[in-house]
């Protein structure tokens, strides 16, 4: 399990652990085949110049029909009594798709980065994380530039990446009221991003506001967004009390973009962003499946009243 002292090193992990419950609604990254074939690595990998997100690399792997997909690890009790035989234990399996001891390294063509596995063992029952971090704090990631990925095993699978860093997103925060009221629109400006999608949201701080919650994808080039009315008088309970709202910018790079909301599969997963993923797709890289993405982001909070 992910240790206190973990956290205290490297606390963007949480974070990391966040996006990844939200990314593995069924398999994600595990690839299904109806034939035999060389097993191959499949990366998600994002480098973040998002301060509350930390750069990561996530490592799996393609398996043939004869490999098994399950190995079992140890017997965990769960449950114990007053004597001696009353216990319960359930045993603890391994997904066979994690690749834990690739070399990872992500480099702007003059500065390698090391990036090293860490133990997000986030379930009781199922370890399904093989996450590979930058432990030195040495990856500065810039805005506009081109970042290259290798990944390689000692089995001699190995995958190659190239993405370009987005923008970094400036919400022109001097123009949005101190005091939003959710039951009247209200309008978001930044500045004009020509060459990359992005995406806004926002979303309530303390507690849940019927109609908090808003996002849209933007085109390149958009610079404006208008929030909607939502009908709400299906929510009798909900609290009539002011809360903070944050208005949050995103700049995806192209190959983020045409993952997880262009060629989406739906249903496969879910991106800590929006929309789904496509896990037989690979965008970004070279040798096997998956993606090298870049994400950026600006915020602001604002009072939103009911």
């Amino acid at each position: 399990m992910i240790s206190k002292k973990t956290f205290n090193l490297y606390p963007n992990l949480l974070i990391i652990v966040s996006i990844l419950f939200l990314t593995t609604c069924g398999k994600w990254g595990w690839e299904d085949v109806t034939s035999d074939h060389e097993p191959v690595l499949n990366v998600f990998a994002l480098i973040s110049l998002d301060t509350t997100i930390q750069s990561f690399v996530r490592v799996h792997q393609t398996l043939d029909l004869q490999s098994p997909t399950v190995e079992f690890i140890r017997k965990d009790t769960i449950w114990h009594g007053d004597n001696p035989n009353d216990y319960w234990t359930h045993n603890v399996y391994e997904s066979k798709y994690l690749v834990k001891d690739a070399t990872v390294t992500i480099s702007d063509g003059t500065n390698n980065c090391i990036f090293s596995y860490v133990n997000l063992d986030h379930d009781y029952y199922w370890d399904e994380q093989a996450i590979y971090i930058d432990t030195l704090n040495k990856f500065h990631p810039k805005s506009n530039t081109k970042y290259f990925l290798n990944v390689s095993t000692p089995d001699g699978k190995q995958l190659t990446g190239e993405v370009t860093t987005p923008p970094i997103p400036v919400i022109y925060s001097e123009q949005i009221p101190d005091t939003l009221y959710i039951k009247k629109t209200f309008t978001v400006t930044w500045k004009p991003l020509e060459t990359v999608h992005s995406l806004i949201r926002t979303s309530s701080i303390l507690y849940w506001i019927c109609g908090s919650e808003q996002r849209c994808v933007m085109e390149p080039g958009d610079s404006v967004w208008t929030s909607s009315i939502v009908d709400c008088h299906y929510y009798e309970n909900e609290s009539s009390e002011p809360d903070s709202l944050m208005i949050e910018l995103r700049t995806l790079d192209d190959n983020y973009y045409e993952y997880f909301l262009k060629h989406a599969w739906e249903d496969e997963f879910v991106s800590f962003l929006l929309g789904g993923g496509n896990p037989g797709l690979a965008l970004g890289v070279e040798g096997g499946y998956g993606v090298f993405g870049a994400i950026a982001a600006d915020r602001v909070y604002r009072i939103v009243v009911p």
